[in-house]
């Protein structure tokens, strides 16, 4: 057996209380090289690119952080996430804040784009 650890965020440096998951998605957006000789020859680098999808629980007064201001604000952030004893950060910019209401409360959807992460 084994103990597995947690995950924990932060957002512009706060810490995201409400989260229930996140996940970051790196893209390395390479385009393969195919010659007639060779077929399938390489690739040639892409401008990499990193989503971030949050989902939060929203309490009644709303929103921990203001994710629509600085969606409308196109204001640049940086988002850090902890998994274990390793770390990626990735500098971006929030692209959609969504939220579902329902019967057993509100949930959000915060997407965040980015370039490559640092790790």
């Amino acid at each position: 057996t084994e103990l597995y650890a947690k995950g924990t965020l932060f957002v512009e440096g706060i810490i995201v209380m409400q989260a229930v998951e996140f996940s970051i998605d790196f893209d390395t957006n390479d385009n393969p090289v195919n010659t007639l000789a060779l077929g399938f020859a390489g690739i040639t680098p892409g401008a990499g690119t990193t989503a971030v999808s949050i989902t939060s629980a929203v309490p009644r007064t709303g929103f921990e952080i203001s994710y629509h201001k600085w969606a409308k604000e196109r204001k640049a952030i940086e988002v850090l996430g902890y998994r274990g004893a390793s770390s990626i950060s990735v500098k971006g910019f929030i692209k959609t804040v969504g939220e579902k209401i329902g019967v057993d409360g509100v949930t959000g959807t915060i997407t965040i784009q980015g370039g490559e992460p640092e790790v």
